[in-house]
């Protein structure tokens, strides 16, 4: 049922939203498996995370399927389907509810709310940290089973054997079963009880190698130590296993702490562009996201890849659910000694969306479907055991019961299949997103960079013949080919959406500058680089993309200027390393050229391409010619002719003919 509930992902691309950074534009996952590489997955902080499994994850996928993205969505889908198993498995040994398990299994397998974390490549982290977490469960299962002191008047009959528990607080527990047909959960582990604590603790540290949402996976053990493992109940002796219990949790602890530790240092960056955000806002969309998710997982309709943060929430949706959390919150305590699984499923799911809640702010999301793939298991735990309480207490017959059951996982198997076609593209999601949302900055930024990418695509071969025209990169609007669609026209649009709800935010004053600039609109786009300077000057894009409109409007200095300034950012950066040296090797005024300076930075040019770009071995030319050095600069212009040649490129090849005849003669090389 999962498999056919998914079945479209195997149609969809990559998303340029982080897959780039996990697959896509990663050149070290590109590579595939290597030592080199298992080394680089446990020392990089790359993506603002520390998550060295979900980096070898990829590794793998890139070796077995290159960057066919078929492949790396059957390989998320077949952790999904894993994860289902193991949670139905888990379910039905530690309670011997088989069809109640089952249940919340397939519900947990093909509910909407979980396309995101399956159906987007760069979580895969959400589906290998949950597999390894239910493991950990698991082996705690065993651990606490063969730990357990066992007593006359604890074992317990299970509710789905036919007999019913004489006490209500602890019904349901499959481990203290006589005669129950369900083995217990630690049955074909025969292993010392320390083997499977370690065990445990192994596994919990390779969920948060994937993703260190699991970081309150303690808390979840102490209440399955509730319920249904019954390790601990009201009554004496509590304070005394309360204690044991947590002197057990301790090294849970000590791995959760550490791994929040880490998370903190390696997203500093992340956290930083909300740090100014006041913990009011926070704390109020922190109550209001556990509201909205519960809105969604009982109607999955308008789902988005983002969920923009507004300024404000209003008072009355703060205070109304802060009151429900609140109200619920009291009723699982209230009904806990007759029904263990409300506080149990209740508090799975506040517990674990904890660390998402944004208290600590990293990202610009105000919530994130992703974000409940685990949580909603209590959830839907709490649907499965009182659900069937009701309907036993209405006394409606087994088979309604059945076709009823159907009939809600068959609305949501079909809800997800039908949800997957939004994943298909980038142009899709976020054009969906715009759809379902109000004021999705994000999402029209996203918009705008992907029409820039696609009208560059199309530019490319005009901006190849003014390079070989003038031996620099800068372009004229008059000489762009026709774009099949009005890009420009897109870019500006989207990035005005953006700027109207995020009017601060430097990057799309960035995009929007070069596509008025591709207008001819340069006056426009330089006031746009100014400002986004001012808000963000430690932003290379920005001074690179201000140097070259400089450039163009004669102002050599100030670009000159600005060149350097995106250089002192960003020291290694070739394209901007070539144009500084080009102006300062071949402009006509003595007083902008530096002949020593452009040898430097072009021989950096060449050296950090290993000298294949042909480009730079002209500017390495120019510069040669400049200070005098003629041999060098015949040199130089022979290795571009040669690549020329070796590339098939006649007209590059005849350029470069050019070019020798003029150093042969001894006369440097003057721009236009």
């Amino acid at each position: 049922m999962t498999l056919a509930a998914f079945w479209p992902v195997r149609l969809n691309g990559f998303i340029e939203y982080d897959d780039q950074d996990y697959v896509t534009a990663n050149a070290q996952v590109q590579r595939g498996l290597s030592w080199e590489g298992v080394a680089w997955a446990f020392q990089t902080g790359h993506a603002a995370n520390w998550h060295p499994l979900t980096w070898l994850s990829h590794m793998l996928d890139v070796q077995l399927f290159g960057l066919n993205s078929a492949g790396h969505h059957l390989t998320s889908v077949l952790f999904h389907i894993a994860n289902a198993t193991l949670l139905f498995l888990l379910l039905r040994r530690t309670t011997g509810a088989t069809w109640r398990s089952a249940f919340v299994a397939v519900l947990f397998a093909v509910h909407p709310l979980h396309v995101e974390s399956v159906a987007w490549v760069a979580e895969r982290k959400d589906v290998l940290s949950t597999f390894f977490g239910l493991l950990a469960i698991w082996a705690y299962a065993c651990y606490a089973e063969k730990s357990k002191v066992q007593s006359p008047t604890s074992k317990l009959q299970s509710p789905e054997s036919g007999v019913r528990n004489s006490r209500p607080d602890v019904q349901g527990s499959g481990f203290e079963v006589q005669g129950s047909r369900f083995p217990s959960v630690a049955s074909g582990l025969q292993l010392p009880s320390w083997v499977l604590y370690v065990l445990s603790l192994g596994l919990f540290a390779f969920s948060l190698m994937s993703k260190p949402m699991l970081v309150t996976l303690p808390f979840l053990l102490l209440l399955l130590d509730y319920w249904p493992l019954g390790r601990w109940q009201p009554g004496s002796g509590t304070g005394r296993k309360a204690r044991h219990l947590l002197l057990e949790m301790a090294p849970f602890l000590i791995l959760s702490i550490l791994s929040i530790l880490a998370t903190l240092h390696v997203q500093q960056a992340a956290m930083s562009f909300y740090r100014q955000l006041p913990f009011p806002l926070r704390a109020a969309n922190a109550v209001i996201s556990c509201v909205r998710y519960l809105g969604k997982t009982l109607w999955p309709e308008d789902l988005a890849i983002f969920y923009p943060l507004p300024a404000h929430w209003p008072a009355w949706a703060v205070l109304g659910s802060a009151l429900l959390v609140t109200t619920l919150s009291m009723l699982a305590l209230v009904g806990s000694r007759k029904r263990p699984y409300l506080p149990v499923g209740w508090f799975w799911f506040l517990g674990l969306l904890v660390p998402v809640l944004g208290l600590v702010q990293v990202g610009v999301q105000s919530m994130a479907d992703r974000y409940t793939y685990l949580p909603l298991v209590g959830i839907f735990i709490i649907l499965a055991w009182a659900g069937t309480e009701c309907l036993e207490t209405l006394r409606i017959p087994v088979r309604p019961r059945i076709i009823a059951a159907g009939l809600l996982l068959s609305l949501c198997a079909a809800l997800t299949h039908s949800q997957l076609r939004f994943w298909r593209s980038t142009e899709a999601i976020f054009t969906h997103a715009i759809a379902v949302t109000q004021d999705n900055w994000l999402a029209h930024y996203n918009l705008a960079v992907l029409a820039l990418r696609r009208y560059q695509d199309t530019q490319r071969g005009t901006v190849e013949k003014q390079v070989v025209t003038l031996g620099t990169a800068p372009r004229s609007p008059s000489e762009s080919g026709p774009a099949p669609r009005d890009y420009l026209a897109e870019i500006v649009f989207h990035c005005q959406e953006t700027l109207r709800s995020k009017p601060g935010y430097p990057d799309p004053r960035v995009t929007l500058a070069k596509a008025l600039t591709e207008q001819g609109r340069i006056d426009e786009a330089r006031a746009q680089l100014e400002l986004a300077a001012r808000l963000d000057p430690n932003n290379a894009e920005t001074h690179q993309n201000l140097a070259e409109i400089l450039q163009r409007q004669g102002r050599v200095a100030d670009a000159i200027s600005e060149y350097k300034a995106a250089l002192k950012l960003r020291p290694d950066w070739e394209p901007v390393l070539n144009n500084l040296a080009w102006m300062l090797a071949t402009h006509p005024g003595s007083e902008v050229r530096n002949g020593a300076e452009a040898v430097r930075l072009a021989r950096h040019a060449c050296a950090l391409t290993s000298r294949t770009n042909l480009w730079f071995l002209h500017t390495l030319a120019a510069a040669y010619a400049e200070i005098g050095d003629f041999p060098q600069a015949v040199t130089a212009v022979e290795e571009a002719r040669r690549l020329a040649a070796a590339s098939g490129r006649p007209e590059l090849a005849a350029l470069a003919e050019t070019r020798l005849e003029l150093y042969k003669a001894r006369q440097p090389m003057r721009s236009p």
